[in-house]
């Protein structure tokens, strides 16, 4: 996910969460349907074994692996530790800028998320490493 710090923070990131809990319950739900149809394959000589087989392998790999890349992307929705915070208030006073985007985002109602930890995080390394300590006017 892609955060610009120097513009207002996204309004939908709830929408995205539950969009992507959504997404990971559905492939949850496959990875369940693909062991009852191994299961029954096991349990039940039905005379299409390879069939069953493929079915059964083919949903439950295709389901496996979409639900760990949905629960990846859900991990930069977390909220934050009490050592994260900690560092953000301590960026929060050497740099304005992300002093300005915590308080547009507690106009938005909701609290930082780990991918705006990061974004923030590497944006006050970049400009450290850079020697830029002015303040950037907003866009």
């Amino acid at each position: 996910m892609y955060i610009d710090i120097l513009q207002p923070p996204p309004a939908d990131i709830p929408q995205r969460r539950h969009r992507l809990l959504r997404w990971s319950g559905l492939f949850l739900f496959c990875i369940f349907c693909a062991l009852l149809v191994g299961g029954w394959r096991i349990l039940f000589d039905s005379g299409r074994d390879a069939l069953l087989e493929n079915i059964a392998l083919g949903l439950f790999v295709t389901a496996a692996f979409a639900f760990v890349y949905t629960t990846e992307k859900l991990l930069d929705f977390r909220g934050l530790s009490s050592e994260q915070q900690k560092k953000i208030d301590c960026l929060s006073g050497q740099h304005p800028e992300i002093e300005r985007y915590c308080r547009r985002l507690a106009t938005q109602g909701r609290a930082l998320t780990v991918a705006e930890h990061e974004a923030l995080a590497a944006w006050a390394e970049t400009r450290l490493a850079t020697g830029t300590n002015e303040a950037e006017e907003p866009r």
